[in-house]
């Protein structure tokens, strides 16, 4: 589902500008071992935003957000493997055609600048090695993709209430680089192909857009799209956006509440007699009794600290103790 590259390069899955990530302290969390799973990063992106708009996403929509860009990157993904294009740095492949793309390098390096590449930021490697390696091993379409996803990102009418997440970062890249103008510039270059789809737009950018456009939410865009692309979705990603839907229509859409409730409040009455509230008189041992609660683990591992041996079995504890209870 996740390539191996977004799961080391770009772990959030969303794209997060560098202010955001040196906000909530990601550089730290990256460094732990074992690695937070991925909801404790949608949290505290979440948190982040929140006090950032009058409505911000919650965690759950962070996830529908991170799996919309993984179906994004999958149908791109195809776009180009059916038009056998192969991505340089500074050059891409058309079926067997070489276009120029001078400012692709510089562009890539300006990529990691404004959003934070995980190894970078942990200090393993740096832009250019990066970028190096990734054309050694044949990968700097994955880079080219998460470019792509930032694109979609800033054109979502549905992420107004995130744009703090990477909005001012975009906005200077684009300033630096003119990357929206390299990916159209790019798609209008990219040779026409029967792919199998011929009901959907034939460029790039729009076939990517034209959901995104056609329904206002995140739900709704990721049910659109797998509405359309179901049969080039792999069934771990299917999957996973039938659990992104249901971890949404659980937590609901405000950060930090859960959903509206399902229980009803119980009527002890509804299956009693009408005097169910009526007690029995207290007898005499009853104002006497106490009630003495320990936890068993916490219990036992006091008792092995206070007589310096380890008690991990009931019928290991000393008969005074027992005696104390009585």
């Amino acid at each position: 589902m996740a390539t191996e590259f977004s799961k080391k390069y770009y772990p959030l899955g969303v794209q997060c500008g560098r202010e955001a990530w040196d906000s909530v302290g990601l550089n730290q969390q990256f460094k732990k071992d074992p690695l937070p799973e991925p909801t404790f990063f949608r949290h505290l992106l979440a948190n982040y935003l929140l006090p950032l708009a009058d409505k911000s996403l919650s965690a759950a929509e962070l996830e529908l957000l991170a799996t919309l860009n993984q179906v994004l990157r999958q149908i791109a993904d195809q776009f180009l493997q059916s038009r056998n294009c192969k991505i340089f740095k500074n050059q891409i492949d058309m079926s067997g055609e070489l276009v120029d793309f001078p400012q692709l390098e510089e562009t890539f390096y300006q990529f990691t600048k404004y959003f934070p590449a995980v190894p970078v930021e942990l200090g393993f490697t740096d832009p250019a090695k990066m970028v190096a390696s990734l054309e050694e091993q044949q990968q700097v379409k994955e880079l080219l993709l998460e470019m792509i996803l930032l694109y979609l990102q800033s054109q979502n009418p549905a992420l107004e209430s995130t744009r703090e997440l990477f909005s001012a970062e975009e906005q200077q890249f684009q300033q630096r680089t003119a990357y929206q103008q390299q990916l159209q510039r790019l798609d209008r270059a990219m040779p026409q192909t029967d792919d199998g789809f011929p009901e959907q737009p034939q460029t790039l950018l729009q076939r990517l857009l034209e959901p995104l456009q056609q329904a206002k939410t995140l739900y709704d865009q990721l049910q659109l799209l797998r509405n359309i692309w179901a049969k080039i979705l792999p069934a771990e990603l299917l999957d996973r956006i039938s659990s992104a839907f249901a971890q949404y229509e659980q937590e609901g859409f405000q950060p930090g509440f859960p959903g509206e409730p399902e229980a009803v409040a119980l009527d002890p009455a509804a299956s009693m007699d009408e005097e169910y509230a009526d007690f029995t008189v207290d007898v005499e041992w009853m104002p006497k009794t106490v009630l003495l609660a320990k936890s068993t683990y916490v219990w036992l591992n006091q008792l092995s600290a206070k007589y310096r041996r380890q008690i991990s079995y009931l019928d290991q504890i000393p008969d005074e103790e027992l005696d104390e209870l009585v």
